[in-house]
């Protein structure tokens, strides 16, 4: 009679373990797209506030 797999401790384990590493490379993942918006939103800002300049000039 064989066993469910997931019954087994040892691949439990293997399971919960790759789980983790999953969200923390999400978790890492959206904190890198959120500094790269900020960084791309801080970049518009000055190319708009250098184009005010250049124009009211």
């Amino acid at each position: 009679m064989s066993r469910h797999p997931l019954r087994n401790p040892q691949r439990m384990q293997y399971l919960f373990l790759a789980l983790a590493v999953v969200w923390t490379i999400t978790l890492l993942y959206v904190v890198f797209l959120i500094n790269k918006q900020k960084q791309l939103e801080t970049l518009v800002h000055e190319l708009q506030q250098r184009l005010d300049r250049e124009s009211g000039d």
